[in-house]
């Protein structure tokens, strides 16, 4: 998926918090997966060493759709995931 301006803007700040909110559909989890690529693979921060954080009102299936991208994103089996 090509990001447009709002979405390489939201991935390329750098600041240590970083609040994504849009309509449904719009790429809040791609955005989300690139920019924990970008702080990885650019910066160099261990994946170990981030904390994510997400928010949604069906998190079931969100959860595990979140789960799935990141594993297909990053080639690896373990991620410590914890669901409230």
């Amino acid at each position: 998926m090509e990001l447009n301006e709002y979405q390489k803007a939201a991935v390329l700040d750098e600041s240590p918090v970083c609040l994504v909110r849009a309509n449904v559909g719009s790429g809040k989890t791609t955005v989300l997966i690139e920019k924990i690529r970008y702080f990885h693979e650019k910066k160099g921060v261990p994946l170990e060493r981030m904390t994510i954080l997400t928010f949604t009102k069906s998190f079931r299936w969100r959860s595990w759709a979140m789960r799935k991208n990141l594993k297909s994103a990053f080639r690896r089996r373990n991620f410590s995931w914890q669901n409230s």
